[in-house]
C-alpha cells in the first residue's frame, strides 16, 4: 500500500507540477483546513487526465475516466448529505485525500474500477428502469417549469412596457413639480 501511495504520489506529481512530499505533506497536514485544501488539489488532477484521455485515440482510458467521474459523482453526493458529520472525524480530509488517490490510480485494481464493479454496476442494471422514469419524469417537471417561466417573463414584459409607455395624467394636487 504504501509503495502504491509513493508511485502514485510521484504520478500526480509529475503531472500537477508539485513534488511528492509537498503532496503528502498537504494531504496529511494535521489542520482540516489545510486537509481539505489537500484533497482539492489532489483532485484537480481528475479534470487534467480526463481531457487527455478525451483527446487520445484511445478508448480504454476514456472508459477509465469515465468510471472515476461516475464514483467521484456518487460520493460527492453522499459528502454533500454527510460532510457536517464526517467534518468533525480527525483526519476525514487526509482519508479523502487517500480515497481520491485510490480513485484515480492508474493501475486495474484502482478505487473507481472496484467501487463501480461491485456496487454502482449492479444496482444500476437491477434499478435501470426506475432511474429512467425517474429521469423522464424529472426532465418533464423542468420543461414545464422553464415554459411557465418564460411564459411568466413575457407577460411582465408586457406589463412593463405597457406602463412605460402609457401616458397618464395626473392631477395637478398629486404632481411633485410646483
Amino acid at each position: 500500500m504504501v509503495v502504491w501511495m509513493v508511485s502514485s504520489l510521484e504520478l500526480i506529481s509529475a503531472k500537477a507540477l508539485l513534488n511528492s512530499s509537498e503532496i503528502a505533506l498537504r494531504c496529511f497536514s494535521s489542520t482540516s483546513s489545510t486537509s481539505a485544501i489537500a484533497s482539492e488539489v489532489v483532485h484537480w488532477e481528475a479534470p487534467s487526465s480526463s481531457i487527455k484521455a478525451i483527446e487520445s485515440r484511445n478508448k480504454e482510458d476514456d472508459t477509465q475516466w469515465l468510471t472515476y467521474w461516475v464514483v467521484y459523482g456518487l460520493f460527492s453526493v453522499a459528502e454533500f448529505f454527510s460532510d457536517i458529520f464526517l467534518f468533525w472525524f480527525p483526519f476525514y480530509y487526509a482519508g479523502k485525500c487517500v480515497f481520491l488517490l485510490w480513485c484515480m490510480a492508474p493501475v486495474t485494481w484502482n478505487g473507481s474500477q472496484i467501487i463501480y464493479t461491485r456496487l454502482v454496476r449492479p444496482f444500476f442494471l437491477k434499478h435501470e428502469a426506475a432511474f429512467d422514469s425517474v429521469v423522464k419524469d424529472l426532465s418533464g417537471k423542468a420543461k414545464s417549469a422553464a415554459q411557465s417561466v418564460v411564459k411568466e417573463g413575457k407577460a411582465f414584459m408586457n406589463t412593463a412596457n405597457l406602463l412605460a409607455t402609457a401616458r397618464i395624467d395626473v392631477p395637478s394636487w398629486m404632481s411633485c413639480t410646483s
